[in-house]
């Protein structure tokens, strides 16, 4: 692929696009990326019984993306396999039509793999697996009675990734776990952000214009309220809080959907309603950094289920380019935890631990030094993974590939 002219991605993704996901904001970055260094970029995708009115053609910053593969979103064996039926059907004819050079495709859901993998080998595409969090094992313990399926389905797998051109999982840990199922065509590519849109603020100024007070210690929650993460926990905390230091005030902003009405009324129950504000779901980037400015940290609140111990949150990154500090309840031994530490870009503490996460938060707020500190930490943090080098390194690595793989062809022939 050295030469960008007549060249084609086509990525294809297991959901209705847009949608306000980190897989998305992953996967359209990427093609944005693409389409700027010349080559041409499509996205297809799907919609279900509850997307079914959803517009098929959809432009979005230029980029066509087409939600055409039917989909049921349930897992159950039998529709997994009616599922890959209707994504060999309709991804076939945008093959035929596109003839692209590569396909990305970003799994979980995994129900388009096969018959994408089948398609590239007749159409003789590279293929590219965005692997963005380890879904096997969730599956696992959350099908019940199909739990024996999707064992077996684990096993299956590998095999799969093995014929793809390549693995691109989003971080060292979840790596080295497919390497020990025998998968090691492997490039990690950090999710990441994007440091043009986020970057500091002053804060004085944005409290001002969102009515935000000056004197209180804001904590921000950016993102859906649904599992994994425990928002119902801070609120826990914060209620701590107010029992030991009564005047001291705290703020937690919440910015985006899910189970918010729960979290709302469980702060009205336990008496820090005024200290939540809830700003909805904010789509224009340029109002979310605005957001971001105006607090004093950023919190990734996961649940104590061991399948978050090889993962990051995607908010770090976000947090961080906008010199945010970090707390994280995460497991002690987890990827996040370490990075973390390491970077010392905040502090951890143990999942669903009220007390914990309330002291936590009892020392960044009483302790601006540290809070300075790290936040420049913070900023340092956010340009390593800047999500234009990150598309780079994608792309650079896929060419690789196809050079290594071009230059095998003449050799055999």
């Amino acid at each position: 692929m050295g030469s960008s002219k007549n060249k084609s991605f086509l990525f294809v993704m297991g959901f209705t696009c847009p949608f306000p996901g980190a897989g998305w904001h992953r996967i359209f970055y990427f093609a944005k990326y693409f389409e700027k260094m010349g080559y041409n970029c499509r996205i297809l995708s799907c919609f279900s019984p509850s997307s079914f009115n959803v517009k098929k053609v959809v432009r979005e910053e230029g980029i066509s993306i087409y939600n055409m593969i039917p989909c049921i979103p349930v897992n159950n064996p039998f529709l997994l396999t009616i599922n890959k039926f209707f994504a060999l059907v309709a991804s076939f004819p945008f093959f035929i039509l596109f003839r692209p050079s590569s396909i990305i495709i970003s799994i979980p859901p995994v129900d388009q793999l096969l018959p994408v993998l089948m398609l590239s080998k007749i159409m003789k595409c590279e293929l590219v697996i965005d692997y963005r969090d380890e879904f096997e094992e969730y599956l696992i313990m959350h099908t019940g009675k199909w739990s024996f399926f999707y064992r077996l389905l684990k096993r299956v797998l590998p095999y799969f990734y093995k014929n793809a051109t390549l693995i691109t999982p989003v971080t060292p840990a979840v790596a080295e776990n497919l390497k020990k199922r025998g998968v090691y065509n492997i490039k990690v590519i950090y999710d990441g952000v994007d440091t043009k849109t986020f970057h500091p603020l002053n804060k004085n100024e944005i409290r001002s214009e969102l009515r935000l007070p000056q004197d209180s210690f804001i904590i921000i929650f950016l993102g859906h309220v649904y599992d994994p993460y425990r928002v119902d926990i801070i609120i826990r905390a914060l209620k701590k809080l107010k029992e030991r230091a009564p005047k001291r005030k705290y703020l937690l902003l919440l910015v985006g959907g899910g189970n918010v009405k729960n979290i709302l009324n469980l702060a009205d129950n336990l008496g820090v309603n005024d200290a939540v504000k809830y700003f909805g779901i904010v789509k224009n980037p340029i109002e979310v950094v605005k957001i971001l400015n105006s607090a004093d940290c950023g919190i990734i609140p996961y649940d104590d289920n061991p399948l978050w111990q090889r993962t990051y949150s995607t908010k770090i990154f976000e947090y961080c380019a906008v010199g945010l500090p970090v707390i994280a309840t995460v497991h002690a031994n987890s990827a996040l935890a370490a990075v973390i530490r390491t970077n010392k870009i905040g502090l951890v503490a143990p999942p669903l631990d009220i007390d914990a996460l309330a002291s936590s938060l009892e020392t960044l707020s009483n302790n601006k030094e540290l809070r300075n500190k790290m936040s420049l930490s913070a900023l340092l943090f956010a340009q390593t993974y800047d999500k234009e080098k990150l598309a780079r390194k994608l792309l650079e690595t896929i060419e690789r590939a196809s050079t290594l793989a071009q230059s095998m062809h003449y050799v055999y022939e």
